[in-house]
């Protein structure tokens, strides 16, 4: 059974001393850290490794040091994790299926089965570990680990850094491409310890009503292929307590003034999207009527159009508190 080499205070070889050693680690690393940022950060990492660019996202080549630092306290983490629930004597029964096997098939074939419960509990921040793994994210580190060691881990990091800040692809240097797999590989981790985090505080997945969010959501997803709009504002409207009537929605969505479709070509597209939903309204507006209202103080453009009503991740509602000065 291989170990983390461990000093000081973290060679006292009991159980609760690793177990508080590795949840310090994954503390600071969710202190500095979140897992959507660093998901980011891993993937232009990958490409700098594999290509001959190197690493230039946000114009910071020295993030590689401070991301392989963050993966290391990471690595660690597990790795006590997983040596104490071996010294317990825990059962991680993580099968090594052969490639084109039945069993490695059928597997396959549940983990599709899976995926929209996946989506539903964990709101699609998990994308690389089963649903099995999910319950008992040890088994997602067993699998990680059995892969490659401890000590292996350390070298691969190393050789991500080399070259994710050169010119060479280490794909063309050594004749191999295992970033791919070691890629998933640390994306698993990142995902096991963002749930045994959310656990050691207390949180709880949370399930979703998938139908009327994922609804929803397509709705937002379509009107965004569709259109490319500037913004959507998403209002949701509680129906009242003393009726069963369900809840409606309008979708808000602003183009900018300098858009090429006229507002009479949009109008009939947006409509057909809320066709057969009579809880759905979807409007058109233009970025300067949205300005004029909310510089005259209209209640309703005030209330829906903030930050936390946007239906799409975008900057551009800073655009629109340039243009009103105080919205």
């Amino acid at each position: 059974m291989e170990t983390v080499n461990l000093t000081t205070s973290e060679n006292r070889g009991s159980s609760e001393q690793k177990l508080a050693d590795a949840r310090d680690l994954i503390a600071e690393f969710f202190h500095a850290t979140d897992l959507e940022f660093v998901r980011i950060e891993l993937w232009q990492f990958l490409k700098a490794v594999t290509t001959e660019k190197p690493f230039s996202f946000l114009g910071d080549p020295s993030t590689v040091l401070c991301l392989q630092r963050h993966l290391q306290k990471i690595i660690k983490a597990c790795r006590l994790l997983l040596d104490v629930a071996e010294e317990d004597g825990i059962d991680l029964n993580t099968s090594d299926l052969q490639p084109f096997s039945h069993a490695q098939i059928e597997a396959d074939r549940q983990y599709m089965r899976d995926v929209r419960e996946l989506n539903d509990r964990h709101g699609g921040m998990i994308r690389r570990l089963s649903l099995a793994e999910t319950e008992q994210p040890l088994l997602a580190i067993k699998r990680v680990f059995n892969t490659y060691g401890y000590d292996q881990w350390q070298d691969i990091l190393e050789d991500w850094v080399e070259y994710g800040l050169s010119k060479m692809s280490i794909c063309e240097a050594t004749g191999e491409c295992a970033e791919i797999i070691q890629y998933e590989l640390l994306e698993s981790l990142l995902e096991a310890v963002y749930l045994i985090s959310r656990n050691d505080q207390g949180i709880p997945f949370q399930k979703r009503c998938l139908g009327k969010l994922a609804a929803s959501k397509a709705i937002i997803e379509l009107l965004i292929a569709a259109f490319d709009p500037l913004l959507i504002f998403e209002v949701k409207h509680p129906a009242p307590d003393s009726t069963e009537q369900k809840p409606y929605r309008d979708l808000l969505i602003v183009f900018a003034d300098d858009n090429q479709k006229t507002f009479k070509e949009h109008q009939p597209i947006v409509e057909l999207f809320s066709a057969g939903n009579e809880k759905l309204c979807c409007s058109v507006h233009k970025l300067s009527d949205i300005h004029q209202a909310l510089t005259s103080g209209q209640v309703y453009f005030a209330l829906a159009c903030t930050p936390r009503r946007l239906g799409i991740p975008t900057e551009c509602y800073a655009i629109t508190k340039n243009a009103t000065g105080n919205h």
